[in-house]
């Protein structure tokens, strides 16, 4: 196997390059933890989630990732996705 360092010009780097044009307009939109609860609610129809100690720990996290972590668009996707399946 050659070389496994990805270079600029390398055909994965591309690829992810590619990938965070193309999600750009996705990561855009701001997440808020009232929006993540209710999708996850929907999602897994489990609608009382016990005490919602959590929430103000879940909103200083998503306000760091706005505004501190400079995440890609698709490092912001999977942040969600992340996020959603904890």
């Amino acid at each position: 196997m050659k070389d496994a360092k990805w270079h600029a010009h390398s055909k994965p780097a591309f690829l992810l390059r590619a990938g965070n044009l193309c999600l750009a307009p996705l990561s855009k939109k701001k997440l808020q933890a009232g929006q993540l609860i209710d999708e996850a609610r929907k999602e897994e129809k489990l609608y009382n989630l016990g005490e919602e100690f959590f929430i103000p720990a879940l909103d200083k996290l998503l306000q760091s990732m706005h505004e501190e972590a400079n995440l890609s668009p698709l490092g912001y996707l999977i942040q969600k996705k992340r996020i959603k399946d904890n």
